[in-house]
């Protein structure tokens, strides 16, 4: 769905924030933040540069390497936790390059990917255990054992496809990545006070 316009406002408010800060943006009209941040992390990746993506979402996942050049640090109740490709495992009982299947299979509520009904959790860990991606799944619907189960498969051969695709993260967007540009330096100060006092922000 398009973004509402009263967030519209104030992500325009964000992105000046952000510029008072000195914290680069890139964006790209028709793509998702992810398949920014997919793209970025892949160039970098391949430049010999270590990454980090700090997120909230666990779809990143997908973008991790086996040989540990991209990493997900995920943030909850205080504590930060960093994700490698066995650390995935041991929370999901899938690898990072199954996070795409793994959705296609069970869905995922909060990014609006259906998946197919019926399937759950521990049933697509099962199935990507058995045959290694929701393609093989699909493809060998009839030596899935268990009659409910291969009904629910067939009914949702279209319904996985669809899932598939909505939870692939695109990493070759067109984007002019500029890696100097990631330098951490010091903000202009008056001009972050201008922006907080603009904001109302004037306690310390």
């Amino acid at each position: 769905e398009a973004m509402p316009d009263p967030m519209r406002v104030q992500m325009g408010l964000i992105y000046e924030g952000l510029r008072a800060f000195n914290i680069p943006i890139y964006t790209k009209e028709g793509f998702e933040a992810d398949d920014v941040i997919g793209t970025i992390s892949r160039e970098a990746c391949e430049l010999g540069h270590k990454v980090y993506i700090l997120t909230g979402d666990q779809d990143s996942f997908q973008l991790i390497r086996k040989n540990g050049c991209i990493k997900v640090i995920i943030p909850s109740k205080g504590v930060l936790t960093e994700y490698d490709w066995n650390k995935v495992h041991e929370k999901l009982g899938i690898y990072p390059n199954q996070v795409i299947d793994y959705k296609a299979l069970r869905g995922d509520t909060s990014d609006n990917i259906p998946g197919i009904k019926g399937i759950g959790e521990k049933t697509a860990v099962k199935l990507l255990d058995e045959f290694g991606s929701v393609d093989n799944v699909l493809a060998n619907v009839e030596n899935i054992s268990g009659k409910s189960l291969k009904e629910k498969i067939v009914n949702g051969v279209e319904i996985a496809k669809l899932s598939k695709y909505l939870a692939t993260i695109v990493q070759d967007v067109d984007i002019d990545f500029d890696f100097d540009s990631t330098k951490i330096e010091m903000p202009d100060i008056s001009a972050v006070m201008d922006f907080l006092r603009q904001m109302q922000f004037y306690s310390r």
